[in-house]
């Protein structure tokens, strides 16, 4: 018996659209649908485990005067994405042990 695998185009709840499957041609470009609003001519592309995201990239730059150097606004970030990171861990872990219980 032959299985077949059902992709809908976009996934759809409560109105809201949570992703969608985009076609990839033979020179490895996506097309985003017209609906998707993009003001950038330029994304990132970031790898998260087996997926990607993509992050548009602004079209102008916004300047912005700092009272702190680079590096303490660098140290700021990154103990900010430790602490979101943790968090995240907490929570999955529960929910996991939320699951082994049920």
């Amino acid at each position: 018996m032959e299985k077949f695998l059902f992709y809908p185009k976009d996934i759809n709840i409560l109105g809201k659209v949570l992703s969608m499957i985009l076609k990839v041609d033979s020179r490895r470009r996506i097309y985003l649908p017209k609906d998707v609003k993009l003001d950038s001519s330029e994304v990132i592309l970031i790898p998260m485990g087996s997926s990607y995201l993509l992050v548009p990239v602004p079209s102008r730059i916004i300047e912005i005067d700092m009272d702190m150097e680079r590096e303490t606004l660098k140290k700021i970030a990154e103990y900010r994405a430790r602490m979101e990171a943790l968090q995240r861990l907490s929570r999955r872990t529960k929910r996991s042990k939320n699951a082994d219980r049920e």
